[in-house]
């Protein structure tokens, strides 16, 4: 008995499953940084046009702009401190009622966009281990 004939359907090769494709993510971590500098100089504006911001919550937020630098230069304590940071900031902006909705869903939202593009950014901080690559 002969065999039928393989359809073209049948002949196209199947995915390669035997390896892991490795995603480049090296463009996370300066948009990450852009991100939240932004974010930053947003809220900053803000408060310094409203005039009842306390210096000290305007300080704190001055020392945003190094972690963002230290984020560009690879210091994973700088993605820990800001994935804090951002997780801070979306509590704050569910729970303040002083801002408008408009803004706190802004500041909700370019919070947890700039947190899970640290978190994505994660496994470019792992060292490198000999033998592998």
């Amino acid at each position: 008995m002969s065999r039928p004939a393989k359809s073209h359907q049948d002949s196209r090769p199947g995915p390669d499953l035997g390896y892991l494709q490795v995603v480049d993510r090296r463009w996370i971590i300066p948009v990450a940084a852009g991100l939240l500098a932004v974010e930053n100089v947003a809220v900053l504006t803000g408060l310094l046009f409203d005039h009842s911001a306390p210096v000290g919550v305007i300080a704190a937020l001055f020392l945003k702009f190094p972690l963002c630098i230290a984020v560009l230069r690879m210091r994973v304590a700088a993605v820990a401190v800001l994935i804090l940071w951002e997780s801070l900031t979306m509590g704050v902006a569910l729970v303040n009622t002083s801002l408008s909705p408009a803004g706190q869903v802004a500041l909700f939202c370019s919070a947890m966009v700039g947190s899970s593009l640290l978190a994505l950014s994660l496994p470019l901080y792992a060292p490198e281990r000999p033998g592998l690559g």
